[in-house]
């Protein structure tokens, strides 16, 4: 009795054994089999190999979408940035407004590109640590955020950043080359007041003279750019140094302006410029005589002696 219980034990245990030896086997095997057919692996992709040249050393990149259109900016050890756009061809090509109108920002530039509100952000960490921040404008080129670049500090050389929103909420988590993170969270403020128009008036000039204007704008954060409309006829630069670019027929032209913040905050205006005629005729000097001409008549001397109004 006593000897068919242990022999009865020594063949359960033999049994457990058998099972652990090779049950985990066959389900690592199994797990290996379904591991293998259900999960695709990586490959090689000839179109990504053969249409993005190289950039210089240190190649490190940031995809994004804009408008449904994919795109990819890299940095490299020089401190530049390469922009590529995902074409209807099905490869990548240069992008002519992302290479001109981002700087260089200092050697192994890193650049993480995220959107907020709907503005689409870039920051870029480079060698020495520092952040560069950029936003895509209303004229569809990069310009330097102040905001990102006066809030982020230094967190050591090769900044590395990678930025993502959670919760309503956009954070950024950088390395550097001690292999330690720095992290931050809404680094942007909340700030939602437009800038406001200073001096904006309508204008009335003659068709001789350029139609030349200062327009300024106070903010509370601070003014970033101006542009306006009518391009054809008309310019202004960032600063809001408005004038005509062609010459203009007699009439009224009526222009909306518009000025942002370094937040994105957007306001605009509408005022007109009216081109009127310069009054001519004839004029003779008389040594008793008075003349007296509009203010916007112009003289010229003819070869008479004559004065030209």
């Amino acid at each position: 009795m006593v000897f068919s219980l242990i022999k009865g034990k020594g063949r359960l245990i033999w049994i457990i054994t058998l099972f652990l030896t090779f049950g985990f086997s066959f389900f690592f095997v199994f797990l290996q089999f379904v591991s293998s057919d259900a999960l695709i692996p990586w490959g090689s992709n000839t179109t990504i190999n053969s249409s993005l040249p190289d950039v210089g050393d240190s190649s490190a990149l940031s995809v994004f979408t804009k408008d449904g259109w994919l795109y990819l900016i890299s940095g490299n050890a020089a401190g530049t940035f390469n922009g590529f756009v995902y074409n209807s061809s099905l490869d990548w090509e240069v992008n002519t407004t992302i290479n001109s109108s981002l700087p260089d920002i200092g050697t192994y530039s890193a650049p993480s590109v995220f959107t907020k509100d709907g503005w689409l952000y870039l920051i870029s960490g480079n060698s020495v640590g520092t952040f560069n921040g950029f936003v895509y404008n209303s004229s569809l080129d990069w310009e330097v955020n102040t905001t990102i670049n006066s809030s982020l500090p230094d967190v050591g050389d090769y900044s590395t950043p990678s930025v993502f929103t959670k919760d309503g909420w956009v954070y950024l988590i950088s390395g550097n080359n001690a292999g330690t993170f720095s992290g931050f969270v809404n680094s942007f403020s909340s700030e939602t007041t437009p800038p406001t128009f200073t001096n904006m008036v309508n204008l009335t000039f003659d068709n001789v003279t350029q139609v030349i204007k200062d327009i300024d704008a106070t903010d509370g954060t601070a003014v970033d750019s101006f542009w306006i409309n009518d391009t054809t006829y008309f310019q202004i630069n960032r600063s809001g140094y408005f004038k005509n670019s062609t010459q203009l027929n007699l009439g009224i032209y009526w222009l909306n302006v518009s000025v942002n913040d370094t937040l994105n905050n957007l306001n605009s205006e509408v005022f007109w410029v009216n081109i009127t005629s310069v009054v001519s005729g004839n004029c003779w000097i008389v040594s008793a005589g008075k003349i007296e001409v509009p203010p916007t008549c112009r003289f010229e001397l003819n070869t008479l002696g004559a004065f030209t109004i």
